[in-house]
C-alpha cells in the first residue's frame, strides 16, 4: 500500500500509456526496453518520444508480421529505429535471460488467457529490472466491463496469476482509462538480480533451444547452421512455426 501511494503521489501513474511508461522507466534508471506484443509500434513510439535520453537498446516483438511491417514504415517516417524487431511469440521470447532493463506489454496478453502465465514468466525471464503489464482489468472493472471480458474470452487477471510465479506486484491498480465496456489496469513487477547474475548482451536466440542466432545472409542461424529462420525486410521471423530446419 505504501508503494502504491508513493507512486501516485509522485504522479508516476498517468492515464496515458506513454507517460506512465516514461515515468517508470526514468524512475528506475532503465537503459534498455522491450515491447512485447508491439503491434503497429504506436505505443512504443509515444513512449520513446517522451524520453530525453533514448534507450541504449530497443526491442519489439509481435506475432503479426503484417502489423510489424506497418509499424516499421510508421517509425521510418518518424525517423526512429528499433534494432531488435522480430515476429515472435510472447510465450517464447527469442532473447536471453536478463537482456532488457524494462519489459512491458500493452493490450497484448488479454487475447491469450491460456498463455498469460507462460508469457508473464517469459517477460520476467528476459527482464533484468522492471516488468510492466497494461491490460484490460477484470478485478478493477465494472460489471459491464467484466461481462465484456468474459464475452470476448480475455484474460481475467487476478492475484493468483502472480502467485503461481512467486511474484508480488510492487504496484497494481486501475488506470481509470476506457469507457463503459473496457477498463485498464497496470501491474508493475520488480526483478532484482543477485550479484552473480549480470545483464546479458542482447542477441536473438532460438525460442526453443535458446542457442544464439547469427546473421547469415537473409537468415538467422545457430553456429553450425542446423537451425535457421528467415529475415524478411529486415524483420526476423522467430516463431516456432517459422523455423526452416
Amino acid at each position: 500500500m505504501m508503494k502504491k501511494k508513493f507512486f501516485e503521489c509522485l504522479g508516476m501513474i498517468k492515464l496515458y500509456y506513454g507517460e506512465c511508461l516514461k515515468n517508470l522507466y526514468n524512475f528506475y534508471n532503465c537503459k534498455s526496453v522491450l515491447a512485447v506484443g508491439a503491434g503497429e509500434l504506436t505505443t512504443i513510439y509515444t513512449f520513446l518520444k517522451r524520453l530525453k535520453k533514448k534507450p541504449n537498446l530497443i526491442g519489439a516483438i509481435d506475432m503479426s508480421y503484417k502489423r510489424l511491417l506497418v509499424g516499421k514504415k510508421y517509425l521510418n517516417e518518424k525517423k526512429m529505429n528499433i534494432k531488435y524487431l522480430a515476429k515472435a511469440d510472447a510465450s517464447k521470447l527469442p532473447f536471453k535471460n536478463n537482456s532488457f532493463d524494462f519489459v512491458y506489454t500493452a493490450n497484448c496478453l488479454e487475447q491469450v488467457p491460456n498463455l498469460f502465465v507462460k508469457s508473464l514468466r517469459e517477460a520476467v525471464r528476459v527482464s533484468s529490472n522492471l516488468i510492466v503489464i497494461i491490460e484490460p482489468s477484470y478485478q478493477f472493472g465494472t460489471n459491464a466491463s467484466r461481462n465484456n471480458i468474459i464475452k470476448k474470452g480475455y484474460t481475467q487477471i487476478n492475484d493468483g496469476h502472480f502467485k503461481k510465479l512467486g511474484l508480488k506486484p510492487i504496484y497494481r491498480n486501475s488506470l481509470k482509462l476506457g469507457h463503459y465496456h473496457t477498463l485498464t489496469e497496470i501491474v508493475v513487477l520488480r526483478k532484482r538480480l543477485s550479484k552473480n547474475k549480470q545483464v546479458n548482451k542482447v542477441n536473438f536466440i532460438c525460442p526453443k533451444t535458446h542457442e544464439t542466432l547469427y546473421k547469415n545472409g537473409k537468415l538467422l542461424s545457430n553456429k553450425d547452421n542446423s537451425i535457421s529462420y528467415k529475415i524478411l525486410k529486415n524483420i526476423p521471423l522467430l516463431c516456432m512455426g517459422d523455423r526452416l530446419n
